[in-house]
């Protein structure tokens, strides 16, 4: 069992590392804009690095690992769909990702046990109080 759990836990992220590559390598060659083109800043998590956050702070189980993994990278799929539509103005596009996130995380809080998504709804606290503390980098 344990060599499965580990076999699971480097499989889920190299798969959705590769898949995100893929991703990436497609974009590039499209020529979609990405978010340091429209000016956005670069900070969005990749997928793998998300699930090897989660699975490492709240212990998730292969199966959770596999579900939140599948559920991160839609996110990640709907969200560059948006942020690559120069038809949105910002404030919308912004409500929009905001919408994207909260529908997610209401999928990922479905699968964890209540302890878990105790958890993780204080890391999610968490980090929006750091993201509201940074100062603007326009310049000002």
């Amino acid at each position: 069992m344990t060599f499965t759990f580990r076999s699971l836990l480097l499989a889920v992220p190299l798969t959705l590392a590769l898949a995100g590559a893929a991703g990436a390598q497609e974009q590039a060659t499209s020529g979609a804009a990405t978010p340091s083109d429209s000016g956005q800043s670069r900070s969005h998590a990749d997928p793998a690095q998300q699930l090897a956050r989660l699975t490492r702070r709240l212990q998730l189980s292969p199966e959770q690992a596999t579900q939140i993994g599948a559920i991160l990278q839609d996110r990640q799929r709907q969200a560059s769909a948006l942020r690559s539509d120069s038809a949105l103005a910002g404030a919308d596009r912004r409500a929009k990702l905001r919408d994207i996130a909260q529908s997610h995380d209401s999928q990922i809080a479905a699968i964890l046990s209540d302890s878990q998504r105790q958890q993780f709804t204080q890391m999610r606290q968490k980090m929006m109080q750091r993201r509201n503390q940074t100062p603007p980098t326009d310049g000002d």
